[in-house]
């Protein structure tokens, strides 16, 4: 929570830029899940297997959950590479045109309404069909994008390397 609150309350806006709203939105995941979905999920657990009462049904854990931990996922690929990481390395001086705070903004919302609306997908599967099938896609189609833009960045980088700028005409050795 300090994060967020180091992010939006400060003076100088420094921190005003969208890698740090990434950051915030990453850690406003992380602590819906420790917050809220953590302490319902232990006493849950508690009455089930103490008591063995069964308070709730479990969907009002599985969705919050689901959606907090997709959103966490999402996030850190935005976050690493999808946008943010990618364009600053390879495009460093229009990097600020193409992501500003607007569009991280807007990224954030899509992020957290596609995490709403596949948790809520799970009221119409069962939620270990849901869990396993979703759940493996959003980490392998997460890898997928990590590794693939990261090659783009290392091919980028390798290129850059590799020229060299003499008399205002690029040279590749």
């Amino acid at each position: 929570m300090w994060v967020v609150l180091a992010i939006f309350i400060d003076l100088y806006k420094e921190l005003k830029t969208p890698f740090h709203y990434f950051v915030a939105n990453l850690a406003m995941c992380d602590f819906f899940v420790g917050i809220v979905i953590d302490p319902l999920s232990e006493s849950y657990l508690y009455y089930e297997g103490v008591l063995r009462k069964f308070p709730a049904q479990l969907i009002f854990l599985h969705a919050p959950y689901l959606a907090s931990c997709t959103a966490s996922v999402l996030s850190l690929a935005a976050l690493t590479v999808a946008m943010d990481r990618y364009w600053a390395i390879t495009s460093p001086l229009s990097y600020r045109l193409k992501l500003n705070s607007k569009r991280a903004g807007f990224i954030v919302l899509l992020i957290w309404g596609f995490s709403i609306s596949c948790s809520l997908a799970c009221l119409l599967t069962s939620y270990l069909k849901y869990t396993f099938v979703f759940a493996h896609t959003a980490i392998l189609a997460t890898f997928l994008i990590t590794l693939f833009t990261y090659l783009r960045i290392f091919r980028a980088l390798m290129y850059a390397a590799n020229s060299t700028v003499v008399g205002g005409r690029q040279w590749i050795r």
